[in-house]
């Protein structure tokens, strides 16, 4: 759920490239180098609003994979569903 804190996914991506992609997002937005073990991520993903995006763009995600073939579809969590049920308590 992280990078699409910060932009729309509309194709595939391989891990190496969203490794990257977090580098360079985290840079954009001024919360220097991504690292996965960061005890302060969630905060830094989800602070300004950012939730919010995080959760419209899932939402945009889902509704892009639905129908076709499994092996056709970009993958994607529904993490989001759990987090906008706790969006009251972490804000």
């Amino acid at each position: 759920m992280v990078i699409i804190t910060f932009k729309k996914v509309n194709r595939y991506i391989s891990k190496d490239d969203i490794l990257d992609e977090l580098s360079k997002e985290f840079q954009n937005n001024g919360l220097g180098e991504y690292n996965k073990n960061d005890a302060n991520i969630f905060e830094k993903v989800t602070k300004d609003g950012k939730i919010h995006n995080a959760i419209r763009n899932c939402k945009y995600m889902e509704n892009i994979n639905q129908g076709g073939q499994a092996s056709e579809r970009n993958p994607m969590t529904k993490v989001y569903k759990i987090v906008d049920g706790l969006r009251e308590y972490l804000e």
